[in-house]
């Protein structure tokens, strides 16, 4: 799916941004500055890819992960590890071919926007006329 795209997405940062975000990084660790640095960081690393090569990360990732450690993954604040898990990137994988990517990419996506609550258990379910586009029975 390289040539992948969302609607208001852009395809790379803007130097003058590069320029300052490249600052907000060396900022010293004292002071405050640890999670704008983090951020900072974050930002130039998850845009160093294309869109379309990060979505096939994601995928890959949810497709060797499993349940258990979706919860981990949602959370995670390792840039290398969590790559770009913005809920815009995972809401696009809601129609993958793949089954267990879907309901996976749904379960992210609902622990990332509710990471603020416990969530104790999340339970997909795939209505028939949602899978096979047709009035239920």
């Amino acid at each position: 799916s390289s040539n992948f795209a969302l609607e208001g997405a852009i395809s790379a940062l803007p130097m003058d941004l590069v320029a300052k975000l490249t600052e907000l990084r060396a900022l010293p660790d004292a002071g405050g500055y640890g999670q704008v640095k983090l951020l900072a960081q974050q930002l130039l690393t998850q845009m160093n890819k294309p869109l379309g090569m990060r979505r096939e990360d994601l995928r890959d990732t949810l497709l060797k992960s499993t349940r258990k450690d979706l919860l981990a993954l949602a959370n995670s604040h390792d840039a290398e590890r969590r790559m770009y898990f913005g809920l815009d990137l995972i809401s696009s994988l809601f129609s993958d071919e793949d089954q267990s990517v879907r309901s996976k990419a749904v379960e992210v996506y609902i622990l990332r926007t509710y990471r603020g609550y416990t969530v104790q258990d999340v339970e997909t379910v795939d209505a028939k006329d949602v899978v096979d586009k047709t009035p239920a029975a």
